[in-house]
């Protein structure tokens, strides 16, 4: 049996999601950086990337990438929650203190933001510290998830929301393959997610497992909401400075008057351990792919500490991608800050018909992926990515042109690029998902 948290938006519209669409090889290139950040520097000690020397270590031929099958393994037993999603090794980010954008002093917030905007416009990460998230929520999150994943297989395909093109409740495992839309092969990410929305949407929550987990999902996405409200407002402002006149725009995407609206998405990922059998079969050094390459079509998402290492990035130079993947590495209790391709749109940024970015703005969106290794692929891995979205019917503006698409026309383009929509109009599209739609007032 189905419960769901609704409001006065009413019940759940069919949407016509197609299944996703079988899934082949995967290739991958690796390169690792020599130099890192040690936990004890500060935020002002850590040298920004660029001036630090990278060294390719490893090349790995296609044909030499390891791929698994994924199985689950559902279990009810509590996997030890393990802080250590940033690694010691790889890209040091540079580090902005979020406190220093809200303490009241002029100066501090002046160089907050060029130090967020000169990250965000170099690399498209930056490390939060600083942040309003509670790291004793985060970790309560992360011990609750392995009850909720570890339910029976039948159990959670019955919060499978098709109709909601997945994005409430229960995401399987094997579904997912953005890599195939990203310039990578069609392989099936090794993970399955629950997805949730904001409270005042509907959200779809098990019956079965932790009865907490709708309370602590509600607490935390709050917070995350709220951490990006703040920078939002710090990107805007950077934007200003650079003399793309934001003015208020980027924030005013996400409110109404000073109510949230913002049509944000919450991803509890469960990767799941490799069996060791599986294991044997794989050479010390070759990675394994986990989450296939791809961009995330948001504004930005934030990332908090998840419970492996494994997140890797595909650096730019001079305006083009190097080809070689960079693992990151980031202070333990922060939250990374990836831009995404509305956010590159909105800074000179253009698209095609597919929702994609053929030339890149002045912040520019990044390929990653997510791959595990001979340490870290027999244990789970857990992260919780917030992706900040402006409401479906706030425009996305270039703020060089001054062309404008609504942000729902944007992601119509984008899932039919990916072929997730089957033979649905944009004006359907829009219809079926005004349940997960906070209600506007204000359309400015």
């Amino acid at each position: 049996m189905l419960t769901y948290v609704r409001t006065h938006l009413g019940a759940a519209m069919p949407v016509g999601f197609s299944s996703p669409r079988k899934k082949s090889e995967l290739t991958l290139e690796s390169s690792l950086k020599n130099k890192q950040t040690t936990p004890e520097k500060s935020a002002s000690q850590t040298q920004p990337a660029a001036t630090q020397e990278v060294q390719s270590k490893i090349t790995i031929a296609p044909s030499q990438a390891h791929h698994f099958s994924g199985a689950m393994l559902n279990t009810k037993k509590t996997v030890p929650i393990r802080f250590q999603g940033w690694g010691q090794t790889g890209q040091a980010l540079p580090e902005v203190n979020l406190q220093d954008f809200t303490s009241g002093n002029a100066a501090k917030r002046v160089a907050f933001v060029q130090k967020l905007g000169n990250s965000l416009s170099q690399f498209g990460f930056v490390s939060i510290s600083g942040h309003n998230v509670s790291p004793t929520l985060i970790k309560t999150y992360y011990q609750t998830l392995p009850k909720v994943f570890g339910l029976p297989m039948d159990v959670k395909k019955q919060y499978v929301r098709a109709d909601l093109g997945r994005s409430r409740g229960y995401y399987e495992l094997g579904q997912e393959t953005k890599s195939a839309y990203e310039g990578g092969p069609r392989v099936a990410d090794k993970k399955e997610n629950w997805h949730s929305g904001a409270p005042d949407t509907l959200n779809v929550f098990p019956q079965e497992g932790s009865r907490s987990f709708p309370r602590q999902n509600e607490r935390l996405f709050k917070q995350m909401e709220n951490t990006s409200l703040l920078l939002a407002e710090a990107v805007g402002e950077y934007l200003d400075s650079i003399g793309l006149k934001d003015q208020g725009y980027l924030k005013s995407t996400l409110l109404d008057g000073k109510r949230p609206i913002g049509n944000h998405l919450m991803r509890s990922i469960h990767y799941p351990a490799v069996p060791e059998a599986e294991r044997q079969g794989y050479q010390a050094g070759q990675p394994v792919i986990r989450a296939g390459q791809h961009f995330d079509m948001n504004l930005f998402t934030l990332l908090p500490e998840a419970t492996e290492a494994g997140l890797q990035i595909m650096p730019r130079k001079n305006g083009q991608e190097t080809g070689k993947w960079l693992p990151i590495h980031s202070q333990a209790g922060t939250l990374v800050m990836n831009v995404g391709d509305m956010l590159s749109l909105i800074s000179g940024g253009e698209i095609n018909e597919q929702g994609r970015i053929v030339k890149q703005g002045v912040i520019p969106s990044i390929r990653h992926q997510v791959v595990g290794d001979e340490t870290t692929l027999s244990r789970p891995r857990l992260s919780i990515p917030f992706f900040t979205t402006p409401h479906y019917d706030k425009p996305l503006r270039n703020l060089k042109t001054g062309q404008e698409i609504p942000t729902v026309a944007f992601s119509y383009r984008r899932l039919n690029g990916h072929g997730s929509l089957n033979n649905t109009s944009l004006s359907e599209f829009r219809k079926n998902v005004t349940p997960m739609v906070r209600p506007l007032t204000l359309i400015r």
